[in-house]
């Protein structure tokens, strides 16, 4: 064998690896995205992961027509992970003067009650702001002063003699409330968060209640009247953040 045919065959031999290289098949590798990034949606997103309740006796102040009166009333509500609150809440007011321009010899009484939903931003906080929005429903009755001056004049009771305001709902009438309100909370203890808070009630529905004016004619009761500014106080009890165990 010549020397060429030595030359060649060594050169085959290294050449041979690197063609078999080149035309074995390519496999095709999955490369992870980095920048791809999970569609996030609002059920996914919101796990519950802290549960509580809360009942809060409340005492309120608030405006109708031209007087102030007042309220008390109870809201029980569920908490779901410290910051939002559903509930319902009902109060109830004594007989106050509403100071309608054409009579100072009336007295009024209202009522109401629905549900709210409430937003605390920062619980964790000893003194945070909360946001309640509450949507219900109300009754406003109206009647003449009584002899004591703030109680209705039942025409069936002594001293009591002029009979408007009968007991039944001839001089009754009921509307719509949305009311949102602002709150300061303290946490005074574990259990307990002392608040208190400003809001506007907005009156809407076919209000059209009537009642005796001075000058012995009829004037109208409506939604304006029943409309404005409430002063809230209360005492929030219960427990606040359960944490709820996942497996």
């Amino acid at each position: 064998m010549t020397k060429f045919a030595w030359a060649w065959g060594i050169v085959c031999l290294i050449a041979a690896p690197l063609v078999a290289q080149t035309e074995a098949p390519q496999t095709m590798t999955a490369v992870p995205d980095t920048n791809h990034r999970k569609t996030q949606t609002l059920l996914g997103s919101a796990k519950l992961r802290y549960i509580g309740i809360a009942i809060a006796p409340e005492a309120q102040g608030f405006m109708a027509a031209d007087g102030f009166g007042g309220a008390v009333g109870n809201s029980v509500a569920l908490i779901f992970n410290r910051r939002w609150s559903l509930g319902v809440s009902g109060f109830t007011s004594r007989g106050f003067d509403p100071k309608l321009s054409d009579n100072t010899g009336l007295a009024m009484r209202y009522a109401g009650g629905g549900g709210f939903l409430e937003f605390t931003p920062r619980p964790y906080r000893m003194l945070h702001l909360s946001f309640p929005l509450f949507i219900g429903a109300g009754s406003v009755r109206l009647d003449s002063l009584g002899a004591r001056g703030h109680d209705f004049n039942w025409p069936d009771r002594p001293g009591h003699g002029d009979g408007f305001g009968r007991q039944d709902d001839n001089n009754r009438d009921y509307f719509w409330i949305v009311q949102p309100n602002v709150r300061a909370e303290l946490n005074i203890a574990r259990f307990a968060r002392l608040y208190a808070g400003v809001g506007y009630r907005f009156a809407a529905g076919p209000v059209a209640l009537g009642y005796p004016n001075a000058s012995g004619g009829t004037s109208t009761l409506n939604t304006a009247d029943l409309s404005g500014l409430t002063l809230q106080t209360g005492l929030k009890l219960g427990f606040f953040e359960f944490r709820v165990k996942r497996k």
